[in-house]
């Protein structure tokens, strides 16, 4: 087993059916799927029970924590040597985890690229992965990273926090290895579909103040200059949303 891949779910098993189908369309079959059920409500459960029965899928249910305590179990469930976490709704296109295939190394983190499509399922971009400007805030595409288990093993998990936890361990690992440890993948076309309503979408500003406080407190970054960042993203997300 090469793969495994961890998805998350508490109330969105209807969105896990479309994860469900771009994984069972990879070209490359050496991969374990996780899915980790967050207390959800007995319907959603129910469809999140059917899918992982014909999917193959192991189930771990019955979670009452947050995010990141569902993805670290998921984590230390895991069988193979590379990890991916994917969000209930999100997808990736039929030949992502060949070409990861192709690149991986345990000395390297692959970085796919999505389309970015809203909740109507209309394309508005691609992300645009920058490591070098992990300073800033979180411009990797965290649900197409490919990561060798040793990371977590030897850097540890991810912390609880409410938000912001997947941009606290990349920064963790930016400030160990710098920009060289991520390997943004080639894309010819995009890797796969990142629908935009998550949990970081409905907490936008909620995020940013995590992300403030993630470069004052472990990263030392001057409290004016993450201030100004901070004031930037949210102006960006203001003129956005007119």
């Amino acid at each position: 087993m090469i793969f495994s891949i961890i998805t998350i779910t508490k109330d969105s098993g209807d969105l896990l059916i479309r994860t469900e189908s771009s994984l069972s369309n990879q070209t490359f079959k050496e991969f374990e799927w996780i899915i980790v059920d967050n207390s959800s409500s007995q319907n959603s459960l129910d469809i999140v029970t059917k899918v992982s029965a014909r999917s193959g899928a192991r189930l771990i249910s019955g979670l009452d924590r947050n995010i990141a305590h569902a993805w670290n179990i998921g984590i230390n469930a895991s069988i193979a040597d590379y990890i991916l976490i994917l969000n209930s709704g999100d997808t990736y296109e039929p030949d992502f985890l060949n070409l990861c295939k192709s690149y991986i190394s345990p000395d390297i983190i692959l970085c796919g690229t999505p389309l970015i499509v809203d909740t109507a399922g209309k394309a508005v971009g691609f992300f645009s992965n920058r490591p070098k400007a992990l300073w800033r805030g979180m411009h990797l595409a965290h649900n197409w990273m490919c990561i060798h288990q040793h990371f977590y093993f030897k850097h540890g998990l991810y912390l609880e926090l409410p938000l912001a936890m997947d941009y606290e361990y990349v920064r963790r690992l930016f400030s160990i290895y710098g920009s060289e440890l991520f390997h943004v993948l080639p894309a010819t076309s995009n890797h796969g579909k990142y629908f935009l309503g998550g949990l970081s979408d409905k907490c936008y500003f909620q995020s940013l103040v995590a992300s403030f406080h993630i470069n004052i407190k472990y990263y030392h970054m001057n409290i004016l200059l993450a201030f100004t960042l901070f004031l930037a993203y949210a102006f960006k997300r203001l003129m956005t949303l007119r």
